[in-house]
Parts: structure tokens; sequence; C-alpha cells
């Protein structure tokens, strides 16, 4: 008997989803004997099933994730058969590269179940199959005329991570005897600032968020943020997403995101009135997300009325006057004081600490000495 591989693609249908403690748990391919159809040796192969027989239940789904176990029926198997779980993914037509792979040992009969130590990272569209040095492993004959294997070429020995192979020739029908747990979790994390983080009323900050995929699968991530009144939306984006504003409300969808890879949603805002603006936003995905705690994330944002605070000569000024100045140049009015002047009219200002020209940060307390009169003379006797 002759030693062939056999590859073919496929299309994605529906699976069975068990919901797991923190992800959900999928099951590709078979190892049930379908209905109408035979059990036998397959050739020793390499082995991937035709989309058209059956229907893609053994390619992964969108989202992607991880196998961490495969089966196989192992009846009439010869204890201590060597069997090769592959997961491939197509590449041009006609080519496939492996992805992962699992090399175990069967038992004598019934259905063999084992886990992966190392779990093998998939992506949507990646398949699985088998590869066998021997005749002893079991296929599914099921017939027909419209579907055929492809025989492919490729690197000798047992196929290895990063190996490429390609079609070549046609052969019968069959189902590979295999399936496989797919567990789908997407853990998405969200990081955020203000930036600026203090802007002047009537500018413009924005508030950048980060939006990273941890995986191991990689789903659609959605955004919300509702913005605290006052601020004024100017635009949103995400990156390669899609933002709509409504109101006070940005959504967001980021659909794809790889596995390890972050996106930026940026929405810029301004505000007229002075105060401190903290915006809250929150991402998820629709697989389970073993880590909720970092999907929620607060940015502030201080609107003041300049940057800095930098005076200018308030001698001579009304103290009333000096105060609104010294406000709308940024600072704050610190402690009044009085001292008496010959110079300088009761009540008007004779100097400020900071003085005219320093600069200082937004809100610095600004001393004011103000006249309290001319000094008073003692009588002579």
């Amino acid at each position: 008997m002759r030693t062939r591989i056999v590859v073919a693609c496929f299309t994605v249908v529906g699976l069975l989803a068990v919901l797991a403690s923190s992800a959900s748990a999928l099951t590709l391919g078979t190892t049930t004997l379908p209905a109408g159809a035979t059990a036998g040796p397959c050739f020793s192969a390499f082995l991937v099933q035709q989309a058209t027989e059956p229907a893609g239940q053994y390619v992964v789904p969108a989202g992607g994730g991880q196998i961490t176990s495969w089966s196989t029926n192992a009846e009439g198997a010869t204890a201590g058969t060597p069997l090769t779980f592959l997961a491939l993914r197509p590449g041009v037509p006609g080519s496939y590269t492996v992805v992962g792979s699992d090399s175990e040992t069967l038992p004598a009969g019934g259905i063999a179940t084992f886990n992966i130590a190392k779990p093998i990272a998939v992506n949507a569209g990646d398949v699985i199959g088998l590869y066998s040095t021997t005749t002893t492993a079991f296929c599914f004959f099921t017939g027909g005329s419209s579907a055929a294997d492809v025989v492919s070429a490729g690197p000798a020995g047992a196929p290895t991570p990063g190996a490429t192979y390609t079609t070549k020739e046609s052969g019968p029908t069959d189902l590979v005897n295999v399936s496989a747990n797919l567990v789908q979790s997407q853990d998405v994390v969200l990081a955020g600032a203000a930036t600026p983080a203090t802007m002047v009323a009537g500018g413009a900050s924005s508030y950048l968020f980060t939006v990273t995929n941890s995986g191991p699968a990689a789903n659609p991530i959605n955004f919300a943020d509702a913005v605290p009144a006052g601020l004024t939306i100017l635009a949103a984006s995400a990156g390669s997403g899609n933002c709509a504003i409504a109101g006070q409300t940005v959504t967001c969808t980021i659909p794809n995101l790889a596995v390890g890879a972050s996106a930026q949603v940026s929405i810029l805002v301004t505000a007229s009135k002075l105060g401190i603006y903290t915006d809250t936003a929150t991402i998820s995905s629709t697989l389970p997300d073993p880590n909720s705690a970092n999907n929620t994330v607060g940015a502030t944002l201080h609107v003041a009325r300049a940057l800095s605070c930098k005076l200018v000569n308030l001698k001579g000024t009304p103290l009333a006057v000096a105060k609104t100045v010294i406000s709308a140049l940024g600072c704050k009015v610190g402690k009044v004081t009085k001292k008496a002047s010959s110079g300088v009219t009761k009540g008007f200002v004779i100097s400020t600490s900071p003085g005219s020209g320093v600069t200082k940060p937004v809100e610095t307390a600004v001393k004011i000495v103000i006249s309290s009169g001319p000094p008073k003379h003692k009588k002579k006797h």
C-alpha cells in the first residue's frame, strides 16, 4: 500500500458550544461514525477534511482560540500505535502550513483523548487533522462523488510547526477520525489618560484610551464611553474600527485586533466651564473574559483658565479689581495683608507675591499687600 498525504480545505458551519468556567468550549471534528458510513484503516497519511464532506465541522470558527485536547476512535488499533494531531493554516490555494502538533501513542480500542501540554493557539479558518505513519488509524468512509481528498507534497517525516504542504492530486472520499476541544476566551484590557491633562477653557484635549487584546482568541471588541456633561465632543476615532457619537455617548467597534495587538480610541473634547472632568470608559468582547476587572478605566481632565499663571503689575489697583485680574490670569487670591503707605491710596494694592512678570503654575496663590492709608504720626507735646 502506498503512502500518501491527504489534505483539503472547507467552510465554517455551526458548532456545538458549551460554556466553561471562564471560556467557551467548542468541539471540532468527530469521532462518531456517521449514519451510512463505514469505518476502516486510513492510508498512512497527512489527513485534513475536504470542505464538502462533512460541511466544515473541522474548521476553527470566528475568534480563534486554543486547542487544549483532542480525541480519536482507536477501535481496532494496536496499543502503542503512533498518531499525531495537527493544526493547519490554509495559505494560497492548495497550500497548508502546520501551526502546531501533538504526537501520542494509541491505546487498544475505544475513544482515546489526549490533553495537550502546551495548548495550540489557532486562528479563525485554521483546520484540524491527523498524521499517521501506519495504516491502523481508522477513517470513516462516507462515499459519494461530490468530494475528493487532495494528495499533497511536503517535507519528509512527521509534520512539524512551520512546515508547508501543497496540493497535488485527488483520491477517494473519507471523514477524518479526529475531534478537538477549542477553548475560546478573550482577555481585553483598557488603559486611558487625558492628553493634555490640563487645558484652558475653550481649548481642546483628547481622552486617549488604549484597547489591548491579550487573547487567546481574537473577536471584535466593543468600546462604550459616557462623556461627562459639560464637555463638548468634537470627534471620535478608533484606529481601524468605527465610532458613533450620540449625545454624550461614544461607542466604537474594533473588529480586527490580533492577539497581543493594541488600538487607540481618541475622543476630542472642548469645554467652556472650569472644572475637573473624569471620563470612564468600558470595553467588552462577545467571548467570555477571564479578567473583567481590567475592562474599565477612568481618565481625568482639568479645565482651567490658563495653563500657567503670569502676574501683571497690579500696584495702585483697587483690591476688588486685583482679585478679578488674578483669577482671570489663572492664579488664585492668597492672603491679603495691610500696610501703611503714603504713596498708595487706602484699599489699593501696594505689591503682590509673586510679582509682576513672574510665571507660576496654574492656581498659584498670590499674596496681596494693600494700603491701610498714610502712616499715623504721633502728636508732639
